[in-house]
């Protein structure tokens, strides 16, 4: 196909995986010229059984290098491997094809991005990749090509809106991408290319703060957000029907990203910019642009140079983007290279 994506073999079925903080989403893809296409999908829930709750980061980041997983640790952890393992499994139709598999899930991963060593909303997941295989094994599905390296959600959702068909970054050199799903994840495309935000991150701290380092998750994130109505979940909706607290408080969200994402353009020195997932979804709804682009658009304005121009930005309702984006990396060599 175009944009240098090579389909797997006749014989493989390609499938995309994206690991959220409440669930997780397969989709099975198919590859076109005019970029990758969701053909069928699945979304589960994770499980609730465990009494497992994360350790605070600062005590993860002190053993990142050799994480102490306790037993409703590793217990939550085998639940979400044994969970993606029977969405694939009643997603896959039966027969003897090999699976290409793409994964992104969030966290901070090992250096060879097989594992997770670092996870704010859930289960640490160090031998994810060998796990994941070998449940997939038991049920007798089997890979055509290694499950590594693994993506972060934001940069697997640059990839997918690179790779997808109607995909937002299609036609981009260099763009900022912001996926506001239960946090906020980041993504980053220089010279039409995906880059790792991870190490773009590194290389630019303090100035380039990580979002829960700071408040930014809870401030911005769908999770923090239904926590300041009462745990709804609902706020467009809401916001829609006239409900004045609901329509006072995404103003005050969309104020606050179009702040984050003026500084964050700045500093990296980009004039387009897509914002993601739910959060996306909230900002392309035409009835609740009062509300939320206006707002939006004028914190933006305000991080500009008098008389410059303005920054552009366009919201995505591409939710499967993650998924996509981690099969389109599925097909590459070295996608992190």
């Amino acid at each position: 196909m175009e944009r240098g994506l090579k389909p797997p073999t006749a014989e493989a079925l390609l499938l995309g995986i994206d690991g959220g903080g409440s669930g997780v989403r397969l989709h099975i893809l198919t590859c076109g010229p005019e970029g990758l296409d969701s053909m069928e999908s699945l979304e589960l829930p994770w499980p609730r059984t465990t009494r497992f709750e994360p350790l605070p980061i600062e005590v993860q980041l002190a053993e990142v290098d050799q994480p102490h997983l306790g037993e409703e640790e590793q217990r939550a952890a085998a639940e979400r491997i044994e969970c993606i393992a029977q969405a694939v499994s009643r997603l896959v139709p039966p027969g003897p094809r090999r699976l290409r598999v793409g994964v992104a899930l969030a966290g901070r991963k090992d250096p060879r991005r097989g594992g997770i060593l670092v996870a704010l909303r859930g289960p640490r997941m160090p031998h994810f990749a060998r796990d994941l295989e070998e449940a997939l094994a038991q049920r007798g599905l089997a890979l055509d090509a290694p499950l590594t390296p693994l993506l972060d959600d934001g940069d697997a959702a640059v990839w997918g809106e690179l790779f997808a068909r109607g995909g937002l970054l299609t036609r981009c050199e260099d763009a900022y991408l912001v996926a506001i799903g239960s946090g906020v994840a980041e993504g980053l495309l220089r010279g039409a290319r995906p880059a790792c935000f991870a190490l773009e991150r590194e290389a630019l701290a303090p100035r380039l703060a990580s979002p829960w380092s700071d408040g930014t998750e809870e401030r911005l994130g769908m999770a923090g957000l239904s926590a300041s109505l009462g745990g709804c979940d609902r706020i467009g909706e809401r916001a829609l029907a006239g409900d004045g607290a609901a329509r006072s408080r995404l103003t005050t969200w969309a104020r606050e990203l179009g702040t984050f994402i003026a500084a964050r353009a700045a500093t990296l020195a980009v004039e387009q910019v897509v914002i993601g997932a739910r959060g996306g979804e909230l900002l392309a709804e035409e009835g609740l642009a009062p509300w939320a682009r206006a707002p939006l658009t004028a914190a933006l304005a305000t991080g500009r140079p008098v008389g410059g121009e303005p920054l552009s930005w366009v919201a995505s309702r591409l939710r499967a983007a993650p998924a996509i984006g981690a099969a389109a990396a599925a097909l590459q060599r070295d996608p992190l290279g």
